[in-house]
């Protein structure tokens, strides 16, 4: 199929073929299996927390525990901003503003939601949007002008760009981790709970749904597994590409999918990572989005079949560290990873031959001990966590 669409691109019918092309040549599995490392852009001197591509694909943003944001040429193969924000804590998300591509926008450890304009020169204007009681992990964009934050003070605030307006639309009384948006009408929202709340925007003062994958196991009246229930935490929860599916990943726990608006039962589970020594996030692969990808402790890349549950794909995306998130370029079959190490690595179909996953049982297998971390990486995490990272790369700079 995708040579065929290479044969007529070549006989001058591209236009009228460029999005099927590039839908095919994204979800093509045989472009998965040969995925290897392109770059790797060491432009941070701290854990990188977040990744965001524009609109194109050729530039990629990422913020870290050291609070700068940096923004890298893919094309030209260079970092070209390397800017230290207004934050006083580790940076956790960056995102481009969807409307503007010289506009970005962060959330931090500090509770702050900030907002950046680049001109001419690479001169960078920066403000304040609001602030949380506590960390800031996610942000979502809604309605392409308005911010929604969430942050470990269980509430969601909605910040309008036009007017620098904040509100608060939505109070939890659970630590909240994550917020997606569908671009419609609906948000969903995990945190230090095994449950994970869809809300409607034209009426949040309750969830309109409630997920909880525990609740499906076994129903039980026995006190001692609720409050195993209560251990878990969902670290990210992601839209499909039209918002009638989500998946959410857990801490202790695996990934679970849900269809949107049908009922509260998960219909699919991927399986064979691990989710346990930092905050992981999510992600679906794919303009339809066909596939799943986490990262995981072990500092491998999972690719899992969305309908199957299968796992297509197992990289090494660090060797001694942990990945914690994963982006797909939204224009060509491309993905960036990021974790415990200080650079930013650029994956795409450059190998010869498909990936051997020969060793794939054993990883799964040491996943599911939980004695498989090695002393270097806990080390690493548990000083992180104690910001002793943060205030060390801020000496060196």
């Amino acid at each position: 199929m995708i040579q065929k669409l290479l044969y007529e691109r070549s006989l001058n019918e591209f236009i009228g073929n460029k999005t099927r092309l590039r839908k095919e040549c994204i979800s093509s599995l045989g472009f998965i299996k040969r995925f290897g490392l392109q770059h790797e852009f060491h432009c941070h001197d701290g854990c990188v927390n977040c990744l965001s591509f524009n609109r194109a694909g050729d530039h990629v943003i990422s913020g870290s525990d050291d609070t700068c944001l940096c923004m890298t040429d893919i094309v030209e193969g260079k970092t070209v901003l390397t800017h230290r924000t207004g934050h006083f804590g580790n940076i956790f998300q960056a995102k481009y503003v969807p409307t503007q591509e010289n506009e970005m926008i962060t959330a931090a450890r500090d509770g702050m939601v900030r907002h950046y304009q680049v001109s001419s020169g690479d001169r960078v204007t920066e403000r304040e949007l609001a602030r949380h009681a506590g960390a800031t992990h996610k942000l979502s964009v809604y309605n392409r002008n308005e911010v929604l934050s969430a942050g470990e003070d269980g509430i969601v605030i909605q910040t309008d760009l036009r007017t620098n307006k904040n509100s608060t639309i939505v109070e939890q009384d659970k630590p909240l981790y994550s917020i997606d948006t569908d671009y419609n009408d609906y948000i969903v929202l995990s945190g230090v709970s095994a449950e994970t709340w869809l809300y409607d925007l034209r009426n949040p003062t309750r969830p309109a749904l409630v997920y909880n994958p525990f609740s499906q196991e076994e129903d039980s009246d026995d006190d001692e597994e609720e409050e195993e229930n209560d251990d878990f935490t969902g670290t990210c929860c992601k839209f499909n590409h039209n918002g009638t599916a989500l998946i959410v990943s857990y801490n202790n726990d695996t990934i679970y999918l849900y269809n949107t608006h049908d009922n509260t039962e998960y219909r699919r589970k991927y399986r064979g990572h691990r989710n346990h020594d930092t905050v992981k996030g999510v992600n679906f692969y794919g303009l339809n989005s066909e596939y799943v990808m986490s990262g995981s402790d072990c500092g491998h890349i999972f690719l899992w079949d969305t309908a199957t549950e299968n796992i297509v794909q197992c990289l090494v995306g660090e060797d001694d560290g942990i990945v914690n998130v994963l982006e797909y370029n939204p224009y060509s079959p491309m993905i960036a990873s990021s974790g415990l190490e200080h650079c930013v690595k650029i994956w795409t179909p450059n190998l010869e031959e498909e990936t051997e996953l020969s060793d794939l049982n054993e990883i799964i297998e040491k996943n599911a001990s939980r004695d498989s971390l090695s002393q270097d990486v806990l080390t690493i995490f548990l000083s992180r966590m104690n910001g002793e990272e943060l205030q060390n790369s801020c000496r060196q700079s």
